[in-house]
């Protein structure tokens, strides 16, 4: 499926919207956006952070230690930036993926610890929570 999108600039751009609306659909459940309301609390928001984070974790580990380019359209490509080779080019996105990758999913996970652990004080605009909340 990987190499028709890379064939069809139709199905290249459908890709794309297609990671770009999951995003918004995940992102939607962490950080509010009105008119939408957020289904869960803020310790259920955190255990979907790490969840998501840990699966773009082992995606980062596969793509680092495999012994070869898991896509062969790069894998023969006769030029690539830099020179280097489609696997380092590989490793290289892993390491990306793994380390900044992290860094949204880690904001996220320390603002609803932080949101989750702090109680309310009485007259702060902030809404009292409620008990699925604890």
């Amino acid at each position: 499926m990987f190499d028709a999108t890379l064939r069809s600039s139709a199905l290249h751009g459908l890709e794309h919207s297609l990671f770009f609306a999951t995003a918004v659909l995940f992102f939607k459940q962490v950080i509010p956006s009105p008119p939408l309301r957020l289904s869960l609390a803020a310790a259920q928001r955190v255990l979907y952070a790490i969840g998501a984070m840990i699966v773009s974790w082992v995606l980062a580990v596969v793509l680092a230690l495999a012994p070869h380019a898991l896509y062969p359209h790069y894998a023969h490509e006769a030029a690539r930036p830099g020179g280097i080779s489609a696997l380092a080019d590989q490793q290289l996105a892993a390491g990306i993926m793994w380390v900044p990758g992290s860094i949204t999913f880690l904001i996220v996970v320390f603002v609803y610890v932080h949101r989750w652990l702090t109680p309310s004080e009485p007259g702060s605009n902030r809404a009292p929570r409620l008990a699925s909340e604890h």
